[in-house]
């Protein structure tokens, strides 16, 4: 008789002081799954398998009041097999999205950089996002023997953002980020290929443009206090 014929049999008489005499059996019953669900985890952490474990005989645990006396879904004709696996799933779901979250970051990307194909993460620094890949594009252009119309406009863009407010506004035409420290009281949208004009009224604000990066990248070293243009603590960061 296996584990879930001897509940059946007795459905309708277990109590709660029940319950922990099958967590031993099922978490035997469940190992080979339990042991795929901590790789997705943990990887092939010893010890994060372990920590799996007994993560899991506590949703087992779970599981079976909620099944068995809380809720009673023995008594729709719902079967405990299914139920039980779809905890132990849900576990790993939401010990894997914690883990993502606490392992990533949402990091200032540069504008500019990214008209050109090009993701590069920024700095803060003097209460301004810098830029390392802008500055070293205006000094290659700038003196390069040849310098074409295609440069000179890339080095006003560089020039823009090198160094920047992490505040700013949505362009209204092509709805791409103008920082605060570009715009004056009668402005233009900084991108080549937009021919927006107008009064800095008209601008709503947008969020300057990030991307979600491991936190194992970067050595997230020096905070940097808040600050009349920062709507948050940002990190000056260093790559290790």
């Amino acid at each position: 008789m296996d584990i879930f014929q001897k509940i059946n049999q007795n459905i309708k008489n277990i109590k709660e002081e029940d319950v922990e005499e099958f967590v031993p059996e099922l978490l035997d019953h469940y190992s080979t799954k339990i042991s795929y669900l901590s790789r997705t985890v943990y990887g092939n952490s010893t010890l994060g398998k372990s920590a799996f474990f007994e993560q899991s005989a506590e949703k087992i645990r779970q599981g079976l009041r909620s099944f068995l006396i809380d809720q009673k879904h023995w008594l729709s004709g719902r079967d405990l097999n299914p139920y039980l696996q779809k905890c132990l799933k849900n576990l790993a779901l939401q010990l894997k999205n914690d883990i993502d979250a606490k392992y990533k970051a949402n990091i200032p990307v540069c504008p500019a950089c990214k008209e050109f194909g090009r993701k590069e993460f920024l700095f803060n620094y003097d209460k301004r996002l810098h830029c390392q890949n802008c500055e070293k594009e205006i000094y290659r252009l700038r003196y390069s023997k040849k310098t074409s119309k295609n440069d000179l406009r890339k080095i006003k863009l560089c020039k823009i953002f090198e160094k920047h407010s992490r505040l700013g506004k949505r362009c209204p035409d092509c709805s791409r980020f103008i920082p605060n420290s570009y715009i004056t009281e009668n402005t233009s949208c900084p991108y080549d290929d937009c021919m927006w004009f107008g009064s800095y009224a008209d601008l709503n604000p947008m969020s300057h443009p990030v991307a979600t990066c491991s936190k194992s990248l970067f050595s997230l070293e020096t905070k940097i206090n808040k600050d009349s243009d920062s709507s948050f603590q940002v990190f000056l960061m260093q790559k290790v």
